[in-house]
């Protein structure tokens, strides 16, 4: 074998022709040794960016490869960025139903996900609006201010045959409230929960006999409405309207009364005892009959803005008592020779709201169909 090797390297072209053999086997093994690995070529920081390069390259069996390893590890946006190039690479494939799930996924994830029209293909936003997505549930507190106004008023009152003239203001009140709604679509909810109200009002008697008596009251209700509440409109910016209309029952907690009977001289109220110059007042008799549930007929329209789960409004509420409100007082007046006089007070009527309120409202879940 020796001996041929070397009677075929006396020729000229022997010798050149076997260095060229040892040069390419060298260069080969080179080569070979400059091609990257999986470990080396790429890291979680720039696995997505790789991915979709061999995506928009056509290498799609290297899409997976990019993204598998990190796909757990990566944030909630990241992985709405991986879910959305399998989707579109199941779709190349011709694979819909797959696509489907991680279409699904994405929405999972974030219900209200746009995707991007400049950068994603037709078919995949065409399969991504199949999905339907809406509220499910949401929660609202907020706090506002009311006005109580009485109407359709009866007033009976005998002092010494006195007649009168009587004048009725409203007072501020305020209240608390937790609502939750439940969507039977994006626009229509139904919306129910708990509030705490107070309202207040008072009312003036003045007689002929320059007698006078005032009247005040302060009533505390916990209420539970049960409203259809619909949005009217949503603007791309995030600026919404509802109008909202139903049932408001208030179930009475406290009334605290304040009557005051002066001869519009110099006079003093203590613990429902009232002194002046000339008259004084014993033997209070109060009795109530009082209604313990008002229901009343609920309007109201809503303002507000809101991003993402999350927004914030202002409300106009008004509420038509449906109910009268019964309040007896009877009163024994003693002048200073205890003479005694009996004071009625039969106070019949009806209280309507106007309120203002401020509200935070939560959506905390979403339904999405198809249900994968």
């Amino acid at each position: 074998m020796s001996s041929l090797i070397i009677k075929y390297c006396k020729g000229l072209k022997g010798p050149v022709i076997l260095l060229f053999l040892i040069a390419g086997t060298w260069l080969q093994a080179s080569a070979k040794s400059l091609i990257p690995t999986d470990t080396v070529s790429f890291t979680k920081e720039n696995s997505l960016e790789l991915a979709e390069n061999a995506f928009d390259n056509g290498q799609y069996p290297e899409v997976n490869g990019y993204l598998k390893n990190y796909y757990k590890t990566f944030n909630k946006n990241e992985k709405i960025r991986a879910d959305q190039l399998y989707a579109r690479l199941m779709i190349e494939l011709d694979n819909a139903d797959s696509a489907s799930q991680y279409i699904y996924r994405i929405i999972k994830l974030d219900p209200l996900y746009s995707p991007p029209e400049d950068r994603v293909q037709h078919d995949f936003l065409k399969q991504y609006k199949e999905f339907k997505v809406r509220p499910q549930f949401s929660v609202s507190f907020g706090l506002g201010m009311n006005r109580g106004y009485v109407s359709n008023t009866a007033i009976h009152a005998i002092y010494q045959g006195d007649k009168y003239q009587e004048k009725t203001s409203s007072r501020t009140g305020n209240q608390f409230f937790f609502l939750v709604d439940t969507y039977f679509s994006k626009q229509l909810s139904l919306q129910t929960g708990i509030s705490f109200a107070r309202y207040q009002y008072q009312k003036t008697y003045t007689f002929e006999s320059e007698f006078a008596s005032l009247y005040s009251e302060e009533l505390n209700y916990f209420e539970v409405p049960v409203l259809i509440n619909f949005q009217v409109f949503r603007s791309e910016s995030g600026l919404f309207g509802n109008v909202k209309g139903g049932v408001n029952i208030s179930f009475l907690d406290e009334a605290m009364s304040d009557i005051e009977l002066t001869d519009l001289e110099n006079s003093v109220e203590n613990e429902n005892i009232i002194f002046n110059k000339s008259t004084f007042l014993t033997g209070v008799s109060m009795e109530d009959s009082r209604r313990k549930v008002i229901p009343d007929l609920f309007a109201g329209i809503e303002f507000g803005y809101g991003k993402k789960r999350s927004s914030v409004g202002l409300g106009f509420d008004f509420l038509l008592a449906l109910t009268r409100t019964t309040k007896e007082n009877d009163l024994l007046v003693a002048d200073e020779d205890l003479t005694f006089y009996h004071y009625h007070n039969d106070n019949q009527f009806k209280i309507n709201k106007l309120r203002l309120s401020l509200f935070y409202r939560y959506v905390f879940n979403y339904r999405i169909r198809p249900k994968l």
